[in-house]
């Protein structure tokens, strides 16, 4: 699936928030606030599709794909970044 098919779907699905975070619309969350969204077929958590768009074939899909913005339904690519437990850890605190 194409980086920018996934992008446009993600906005277009979406609302900005004041913060720049873009929160998925009429989506199921789980018991953390991750929304999921249907691509192609493919249901997935928004911000592990946003994670596919900044780093394309890099893309690990075993990592845990962390917030910047420590908004769990937000989907921006701008705010995601592929980390760890700890990484995940640290940026609840900060």
């Amino acid at each position: 699936m194409e980086t920018n098919e996934i992008q446009t779907k993600l906005f277009q699905n979406s609302t900005e928030t004041i913060e720049g975070c873009h929160i998925l619309n009429r989506a199921d969350a789980n018991h953390s606030g991750h929304r999921r969204i249907t691509i192609r077929g493919k249901r997935e958590y928004g911000h592990r599709y946003a994670a596919q768009v900044i780093y394309g074939d890099e893309f690990d899909a075993t990592a845990m794909v962390c917030h910047l913005c420590n908004n769990p339904p937000c989907c921006n690519p701008e705010h995601v970044y592929m980390g760890n437990a700890f990484t995940n850890k640290m940026d609840e605190i900060n």
